[in-house]
Order: structure tokens, then sequence, then C-alpha cells
């Protein structure tokens, strides 16, 4: 009978879920009289947005029952990395829109390790920042294992690099500021991420247009295990990822144990060298001779690869490269407060110059790149809370950094706004000296000139009469 497959296509739809009750009537009856064929129905459904062609594939291809991993319908597939592929789904009990990590079989092959990524997703879930992709669930469909997190429609910096170039500075500085607010937020609660580089940042707007950095896989770099080899970008040591090799720390190649969120910091510094010039500090080569670099060679001064880098941004990055963990910011907050500095003097320095941002919407964007907000994206301060992995303080000469209490105000001093205006001239005559003071050096400089070339000539005619 011609209504034969129409009839087993809506019994595939509606036994995993594919549509809603009154799209799935419309199926079985005005749309069947119209589309009497099964491939047209199809496309019809595609073209109404009902299905997507992912779904339909599935389904041709007899594959229907992967499109359902327990509450959640895979929509389309829209990203796929070392850890597995990454799907937009949908919740159809709650009808939310998620991302869905459908990880590798290697990756989990045991079960010690299967209890290590439900018992990090769970840690993980604990996390609530603006700059953090929120988890939200794991689970288990037959011999697949899945991650469940905040759907969020943007683009990851690394993408956005390579589409627009490198970043304007103000943009760059204002990523790496948000990332290490998201970052402080993690460590306040004894997590670290492990594997932070561009393809991890996602770059997306709030609802009032302003741009917004999320973190992605907080809790699985620790999981990442099995298929990549050194040759891969990543390593593995001892069932812990060390990470990848162009970001890198250096105490975390050599021991994936010793990596605390010093070791994110490095791993930040590495990504705010990329977003300003397009590569990693230490780009090309083998990776062994990546993983030397990172242990031994100074990274090259940004303001020979970038020149209009301010001298306060080039200290920032200096300093989250050292290769000591001691010689780093000690902490996130850290990190954002310096930040934030520098987008201060930034500012001021563009009013003092004629090229406020009042008029002009944000400051300069990367090319062809999204806008920067004209001021940060608005993220809250939250002070230290007593959660379910409690950062102890402790006074012993090891501790392996000291604790985040206290950071929270040095923060909010700092990025609360660009309110305060840093190192701005105080009064008319401060602006005066500085005039008298910048005539007074062009007059030596004049003066200077001209004693020398007098005494070139003298040094010419010396010579002639000796000759």
């Amino acid at each position: 009978m011609a209504g034969d497959p129409i009839s087993k296509f809506a019994a595939i739809l509606q036994y995993y879920h594919l549509l809603e009750p009154a799209q799935l009537a419309e199926v079985t009856g005005p749309l069947a009289r119209f589309f009497p064929d099964f491939k047209s129905l199809a496309g019809e459904l595609i073209r109404r947005g009902w299905l997507t062609p992912y779904q339909v594939n599935q389904i041709f291809q007899g594959r229907a029952s992967e499109l359902l991993l327990e509450s959640y319908v895979l929509l389309e597939r829209i990203g796929e990395g070392g850890m597995g592929q990454v799907f937009k789904a949908r919740n159809w009990k709650l009808n939310r829109l998620v991302a869905l990590k459908l990880i590798r079989k290697e990756r989990l092959n045991n079960s010690e390790i299967i209890r290590r990524f439900q018992r990090e997703v769970r840690a993980s879930a604990q996390l609530n920042h603006p700059n953090v992709v929120h988890a939200y669930d794991c689970g288990e469909c037959g011999d697949r294992h899945f991650y469940v997190m905040e759907y969020v429609e943007g683009i990851n910096l690394a993408q956005l690099v390579r589409r627009d170039g490198p970043l304007s500075v103000d943009l760059a500085c204002e990523c790496i500021r948000q990332a290490a607010l998201g970052l402080q937020h993690a460590f306040e609660r004894g997590l670290v991420h492990r594997d932070i580089k561009p393809h991890n940042l996602l770059l997306t707007k709030s609802s009032d247009g302003q741009n917004v950095i999320k973190i992605l896989d907080m809790g699985l770099a620790r999981l990442d295990i099995g298929g990549d080899s050194i040759d891969s970008g990543t390593m593995t040591h001892e069932g812990a990822v060390l990470g990848t090799l162009d970001y890198i720390a250096p105490e975390q190649a050599r021991n994936a144990h010793l990596a605390d969120t010093r070791a994110d910091l490095y791993s930040l510094g590495c990504t705010l060298h990329f977003l300003l010039t397009g590569q990693a500090p230490f780009a090309g080569g083998t990776p062994t001779e990546k993983l030397l670099k990172h242990q031994f060679q100074p990274p090259p001064p940004i303001q020979k690869l970038r020149p209009e880098v301010p001298a306060s941004l080039a200290a920032v990055l200096q300093r989250l490269l050292a290769k000591q963990p001691e010689q780093r910011y000690q902490t996130p907050a850290e990190t954002a407060a310096a930040l934030a500095s520098v987008l201060n003097k930034t500012a001021v320095s563009t009013a003092q110059n004629g090229g406020g941002w009042a008029g002009a919407g944000g400051p300069p964007a990367g090319r062809g790149g999204p806008p920067a907000p004209a001021h940060p994206t608005a993220v809250p301060v939250e002070p230290v809370v007593t959660a379910a992995i409690p950062i102890e303080a402790s006074s012993s000469a090891d501790e392996p950094f000291p604790s985040a209490v206290g950071h929270g105000q040095a923060m909010a001093d700092t990025i609360g706004g660009w309110s305060s205006i840093v190192d701005a001239p105080s009064s008319s005559s401060s602006s005066s000296f500085r005039r008298r003071s910048a005539s007074l050096h062009r007059q030596r400089v004049i003066g200077l000139s001209i004693l020398g070339g007098l005494a070139l000539v003298a040094l010419i005619v010396l010579l002639f009469l000796l000759l």
C-alpha cells in the first residue's frame, strides 16, 4: 500500500520523540495526502524546520535509534574533537535545547575511568557563572556515554581568529579577562581546567548585545585518554591528559598531577598571545621541540610582533608566561584585575588622544570580527562561598597556591566597571608642566644636533690638513 511507508515513517517519528504530538498529527493527516512520497514528505518537514537533514539521513540509513539518548533527541552535529562528537540536542521532556557531547568509546574503556567521568561532571555541575558553560547532566545509553551542557550560540576564539585574523588589543584583553573570571569561580571550588586554549573559549552575545566569553569542557580534560599521542597535539601520562602542546604549562608537561590553577593561567597567556598575533608563542616545530621551548625558551617579545600592544599588557603577558608557577599571577582573580587595569589605561589614553569610544559604539574590533563592547561585559564579582569542594586555607610553607579568600574585593576594586580613571591628569597644571618639559627636551635635542654637526665639520677639516 502507498500509505505503508508514510505510516512506518510516522511510527519512527513518534517512537523516538522526533516531533511534537501536534506536528505528528499533521504528518499523518493533511501532509500525508499532499506528500504521499516518503522523500518529498521528509523534505517538507526539513523545510518547515521540524526535522533536520541529519535526522532524516539517519532515518534513511536505518539508524534512527541513534537519535535518542535517554531524554535527549539529537538534532544536528555541531562539532567534533578528541573527546568525541558534539550535537545540538533537545530534551523532549523539558523541551530545552542543549549541547550534548557523545564521548568516544575508547575514552571510557574501563569502570574506573567511567567513575572519574561521572565524578568530574558532578563537580562541574556545581559551577554557576556567566563565563562558564553550565553542565546539566551526564548519562549512559547502552555502551554510549554522554555529557550534557548549556547550548550557546557563538564562535570559539580559534575559529574567530582563523576567520578574521588577530583581534584588536582591547577585545583580546577583554576576552582573557572574562575567561580569568570564569577560572576564578572554578578555582574557588577546587577545579582546574587543564586544557585552556582558544578552541575552549566561546564568544557569544548577552541579551543586551555585549560580548561574553564562556569556558567550555570544564572538568573533562582529565578524561582525555587513549587514542591521542604526542603527534596528535595532546599528550597523556599515566591516564591523565597533559594538555594541548601549543598551550601547555611547563610543570603540567612534566607531571599532570602538578597542574593547579597557575597552569591554567600559563595556558591563558598562550591563548592571549594567539589572539594578538594569530599564532601560539611556540608555534611550528616538532612536538618535542615545542615541549622544550615551553620548558626553557622565553616567548618572543609581543611588541615586536604587535607593536601597538601597550607596555602594561606586555608585562601582564610576560608574567602569565613565566616558566615557574611562583612567578606568575597566583590566582585568576589577580589576572583579571591586571587586565582590567590595562583596559582602563587604554580607555584613558584613547580619550586623551581625542579618539573616545562614546560615539563609536565601542573600541575597535579585530579585522571583521564582532565589535568589542563600549564597556566590558558586566560580570558580577562573587564573594568566596563554601561549596561542596571547599578550598581550605593553609599557612604551611608548601601550600601550592594561596587561598582565594580576599581576592574578591581586589577584583571588585579593579573590574567593577570603567568608572575609575586610572592615571588620568589631575589638573591643568600637570598638563602645562608636561608641555614645558617636552619643549625643553626638543630644544636640547636641537642644540646637541648642531654641536654634533660642527664637530663633524671640524674633524673633516683636520683630516684634510693632515693629508
